[in-house]
Protein backbone atom coordinates (compact mmCIF):
# COMPACT_ATOMS: atom_id res chain seq x y z
CA UNK A 1 0.00 0.00 0.00
CA UNK A 2 1.13 3.51 -0.80
CA UNK A 3 0.14 5.83 2.03
CA UNK A 4 0.66 9.39 3.24
CA UNK A 5 0.15 11.35 6.46
CA UNK A 6 -1.13 14.93 6.59
CA UNK A 7 -0.51 16.51 10.00
CA UNK A 8 0.81 19.92 11.04
CA UNK A 9 2.62 18.49 14.11
CA UNK A 10 5.98 16.98 13.18
CA UNK A 11 6.18 15.04 16.47
CA UNK A 12 2.82 13.42 15.75
CA UNK A 13 4.04 12.57 12.26
CA UNK A 14 7.17 10.89 13.64
CA UNK A 15 5.13 8.82 16.09
CA UNK A 16 2.60 7.78 13.43
CA UNK A 17 5.30 6.92 10.88
CA UNK A 18 7.16 4.80 13.39
CA UNK A 19 4.01 2.80 14.15
CA UNK A 20 2.69 2.45 10.57
CA UNK A 21 6.00 1.48 8.98
CA UNK A 22 6.19 -1.64 11.14
CA UNK A 23 3.67 -3.25 8.79
CA UNK A 24 5.12 -4.92 5.67
CA UNK A 25 1.92 -4.18 3.73
CA UNK A 26 3.03 -0.53 3.59
CA UNK A 27 5.15 -0.06 0.47
CA UNK A 28 5.97 3.51 1.39
CA UNK A 29 4.66 6.25 3.67
CA UNK A 30 5.13 9.92 2.80
CA UNK A 31 4.19 12.80 5.04
CA UNK A 32 3.07 16.40 4.59
CA UNK A 33 2.43 19.33 6.89
CA UNK A 34 0.65 21.46 4.26
CA UNK A 35 -2.49 20.38 2.36
CA UNK A 36 -1.35 21.98 -0.90
CA UNK A 37 1.77 19.79 -0.94
CA UNK A 38 -0.36 16.68 -0.45
CA UNK A 39 -2.69 17.60 -3.31
CA UNK A 40 0.23 17.98 -5.70
CA UNK A 41 1.06 14.31 -5.04
CA UNK A 42 -2.35 12.83 -4.26
CA UNK A 43 -2.40 10.57 -7.32
CA UNK A 44 0.48 8.53 -5.85
CA UNK A 45 -1.44 7.20 -2.85
CA UNK A 46 -3.99 4.56 -1.94
CA UNK A 47 -4.83 6.02 1.46
CA UNK A 48 -4.29 9.09 3.66
CA UNK A 49 -3.89 9.34 7.43
CA UNK A 50 -5.45 12.76 7.98
CA UNK A 51 -5.26 14.87 11.13
CA UNK A 52 -8.58 16.55 11.86
CA UNK A 53 -6.97 19.56 13.57
CA UNK A 54 -4.66 21.19 11.02
CA UNK A 55 -4.00 24.61 12.50
CA UNK A 56 -5.84 27.10 10.29
CA UNK A 57 -7.11 24.31 8.02
CA UNK A 58 -10.12 22.16 8.83
CA UNK A 59 -9.40 18.46 8.43
CA UNK A 60 -12.97 17.69 7.38
CA UNK A 61 -12.83 20.33 4.64
CA UNK A 62 -9.56 18.81 3.43
CA UNK A 63 -11.20 15.36 3.51
CA UNK A 64 -14.01 16.65 1.27
CA UNK A 65 -11.49 18.05 -1.21
CA UNK A 66 -9.63 14.72 -1.24
CA UNK A 67 -12.83 12.81 -1.96
CA UNK A 68 -13.84 15.32 -4.64
CA UNK A 69 -10.44 14.77 -6.29
CA UNK A 70 -10.33 10.98 -5.88
CA UNK A 71 -13.55 9.33 -4.77
CA UNK A 72 -11.77 6.03 -4.09
CA UNK A 73 -9.12 7.44 -1.77
CA UNK A 74 -9.20 5.70 1.61
CA UNK A 75 -9.13 7.97 4.66
CA UNK A 76 -8.06 7.33 8.24
CA UNK A 77 -8.69 10.23 10.60
CA UNK A 78 -6.18 11.09 13.32
CA UNK A 79 -7.32 13.15 16.28
CA UNK A 80 -6.44 14.03 19.83
CA UNK A 81 -10.14 14.21 20.74
CA UNK A 82 -12.46 11.24 20.26
CA UNK A 83 -15.48 13.59 20.21
CA UNK A 84 -14.53 14.72 16.68
CA UNK A 85 -15.30 11.25 15.34
CA UNK A 86 -19.05 11.90 15.20
CA UNK A 87 -18.60 14.65 12.60
CA UNK A 88 -16.38 12.51 10.40
CA UNK A 89 -18.63 9.56 9.61
CA UNK A 90 -20.10 11.34 6.59
CA UNK A 91 -16.75 10.75 4.85
CA UNK A 92 -16.95 6.97 5.35
CA UNK A 93 -13.41 6.69 6.74
CA UNK A 94 -11.70 3.36 7.25
CA UNK A 95 -11.24 4.26 10.92
CA UNK A 96 -10.62 6.97 13.52
CA UNK A 97 -7.39 6.75 15.49
CA UNK A 98 -6.88 8.83 18.60
CA UNK A 99 -3.42 10.08 19.53
CA UNK A 100 -1.31 8.46 20.81
CA UNK A 101 -2.16 5.65 18.39
CA UNK A 102 -3.31 2.39 19.95
CA UNK A 103 -1.36 -0.53 18.45
CA UNK A 104 -4.31 -2.95 18.31
CA UNK A 105 -6.53 -0.38 16.58
CA UNK A 106 -3.76 0.45 14.13
CA UNK A 107 -3.28 -3.23 13.29
CA UNK A 108 -6.97 -3.59 12.49
CA UNK A 109 -6.92 -0.34 10.51
CA UNK A 110 -4.02 -1.55 8.34
CA UNK A 111 -5.89 -4.82 7.70
CA UNK A 112 -9.05 -2.91 6.74
CA UNK A 113 -7.08 -0.60 4.46
CA UNK A 114 -5.51 -3.56 2.69
CA UNK A 115 -8.90 -5.22 2.16
CA UNK A 116 -10.49 -2.06 0.76
CA UNK A 117 -7.54 -1.21 -1.49
CA UNK A 118 -7.41 -4.78 -2.85
CA UNK A 119 -11.12 -4.54 -3.72
CA UNK A 120 -10.59 -1.20 -5.48
CA UNK A 121 -7.63 -2.50 -7.48
CA UNK A 122 -9.62 -5.54 -8.58
CA UNK A 123 -12.23 -3.29 -10.22
CA UNK A 124 -9.98 -0.38 -11.24
CA UNK A 125 -10.26 1.04 -14.74
CA UNK A 126 -8.22 3.62 -16.65
CA UNK A 127 -9.21 5.54 -19.76
CA UNK A 128 -6.47 5.70 -22.41
CA UNK A 129 -6.27 7.77 -25.57
CA UNK A 130 -6.00 5.28 -28.40
CA UNK A 131 -5.35 5.84 -32.09
CA UNK A 132 -9.09 5.85 -32.85
CA UNK A 133 -10.34 7.55 -29.69
CA UNK A 134 -10.66 6.82 -25.99
CA UNK A 135 -11.04 3.37 -24.47
CA UNK A 136 -11.62 2.28 -20.87
CA UNK A 137 -9.39 -0.64 -19.86
CA UNK A 138 -9.60 -2.86 -16.79
CA UNK A 139 -6.27 -2.45 -14.99
CA UNK A 140 -6.14 -6.15 -14.08
CA UNK A 141 -6.13 -7.00 -17.82
CA UNK A 142 -2.97 -4.99 -18.56
CA UNK A 143 0.19 -7.06 -18.98
CA UNK A 144 2.71 -4.39 -19.88
CA UNK A 145 3.40 -1.22 -21.83
CA UNK A 146 6.20 -1.02 -24.36
CA UNK A 147 7.78 2.05 -25.94
CA UNK A 148 8.90 1.18 -29.45
CA UNK A 149 10.00 3.51 -32.26
CA UNK A 150 8.90 6.55 -30.22
CA UNK A 151 5.40 5.14 -29.82
CA UNK A 152 3.75 3.49 -26.80
CA UNK A 153 1.88 0.19 -27.03
CA UNK A 154 -0.48 -1.30 -24.48
CA UNK A 155 -0.51 -5.10 -24.20
CA UNK A 156 -3.66 -6.55 -22.67
CA UNK A 157 -5.86 -9.62 -23.08
CA UNK A 158 -3.58 -10.98 -25.78
CA UNK A 159 -3.73 -7.93 -28.02
CA UNK A 160 -1.72 -4.80 -28.72
CA UNK A 161 -3.06 -1.25 -28.97
CA UNK A 162 -1.14 1.93 -29.64
CA UNK A 163 -1.80 4.59 -27.01
CA UNK A 164 -1.31 8.25 -27.89
CA UNK A 165 0.23 11.37 -26.39
CA UNK A 166 1.71 9.92 -23.18
CA UNK A 167 5.27 9.86 -21.94
CA UNK A 168 6.44 6.73 -20.13
CA UNK A 169 6.63 8.77 -16.92
CA UNK A 170 2.98 9.80 -17.30
CA UNK A 171 1.98 6.19 -17.86
CA UNK A 172 3.95 5.06 -14.82
CA UNK A 173 2.29 7.76 -12.71
CA UNK A 174 -1.10 6.40 -13.81
CA UNK A 175 -0.29 2.75 -13.13
CA UNK A 176 2.29 2.58 -10.34
CA UNK A 177 -0.26 2.62 -7.53
CA UNK A 178 -1.84 -0.51 -9.08
CA UNK A 179 1.37 -2.53 -8.85
CA UNK A 180 3.19 -1.64 -12.07
CA UNK A 181 6.94 -1.19 -12.32
CA UNK A 182 9.26 0.31 -14.93
CA UNK A 183 11.79 -2.50 -15.28
CA UNK A 184 13.45 -0.93 -18.32
CA UNK A 185 13.30 2.48 -19.99
CA UNK A 186 11.04 0.93 -22.65
CA UNK A 187 8.85 -1.33 -20.49
CA UNK A 188 6.32 -0.94 -17.67
CA UNK A 189 5.10 -4.31 -16.37
CA UNK A 190 2.42 -5.57 -14.01
CA UNK A 191 4.20 -7.09 -11.01
CA UNK A 192 1.24 -9.41 -10.50
CA UNK A 193 1.74 -10.94 -13.96
CA UNK A 194 5.42 -11.88 -13.46
CA UNK A 195 5.95 -15.64 -13.43
CA UNK A 196 9.74 -15.78 -13.46
CA UNK A 197 12.92 -13.69 -13.50
CA UNK A 198 15.35 -15.45 -15.82
CA UNK A 199 19.10 -14.95 -15.33
CA UNK A 200 20.80 -15.07 -18.73
CA UNK A 201 24.26 -14.40 -17.32
CA UNK A 202 26.49 -11.33 -17.55
CA UNK A 203 23.97 -9.48 -15.34
CA UNK A 204 21.26 -9.80 -18.00
CA UNK A 205 17.76 -10.60 -16.78
CA UNK A 206 14.44 -11.08 -18.53
CA UNK A 207 10.87 -11.50 -17.28
CA UNK A 208 8.36 -14.18 -18.20
CA UNK A 209 4.79 -12.90 -17.78
CA UNK A 210 1.60 -14.91 -17.53
CA UNK A 211 0.10 -15.73 -20.94
CA UNK A 212 2.70 -13.59 -22.76
CA UNK A 213 5.06 -14.93 -25.41
CA UNK A 214 7.36 -11.93 -25.40
CA UNK A 215 10.13 -11.86 -22.79
CA UNK A 216 10.67 -8.49 -21.10
CA UNK A 217 14.19 -7.15 -20.44
CA UNK A 218 15.20 -5.84 -17.02
CA UNK A 219 17.77 -3.05 -16.78
CA UNK A 220 20.76 -3.92 -14.61
CA UNK A 221 20.09 -0.99 -12.31
CA UNK A 222 16.44 -2.08 -11.85
CA UNK A 223 16.98 -5.74 -10.95
CA UNK A 224 17.52 -5.30 -7.20
CA UNK A 225 14.59 -2.91 -6.86
CA UNK A 226 12.36 -5.33 -8.76
CA UNK A 227 13.33 -8.24 -6.51
CA UNK A 228 12.62 -6.18 -3.38
CA UNK A 229 9.18 -5.19 -4.65
CA UNK A 230 8.29 -8.79 -5.49
CA UNK A 231 9.59 -10.10 -2.16
CA UNK A 232 7.57 -7.51 -0.27
CA UNK A 233 4.44 -8.08 -2.33
CA UNK A 234 4.41 -11.85 -1.86
CA UNK A 235 5.57 -11.76 1.76
CA UNK A 236 2.43 -9.77 2.53
CA UNK A 237 0.27 -12.56 1.06
CA UNK A 238 1.71 -15.36 3.21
Amino acid sequence: MRLAILDDDINSIKAARGAILRYPQVEFLDYFTKPEDLFENLYKYDGIFLDIELGQDNGFEIAQKIIDTDSQMQLVFLTGHASYAIDGYDFNPVNFLTKPINEKKLKRTIEQLEEKIDDIEEDAQIMFRMKKGYEIINVKDIDYIERRNRKNYLMYKGKEERISNYSMKELLDMLEKYGFFMCHQSFIVSLKKIENIIDEGNQRYILKLEDCKELIPVSRNKKDELEKKLEKMYRNKI
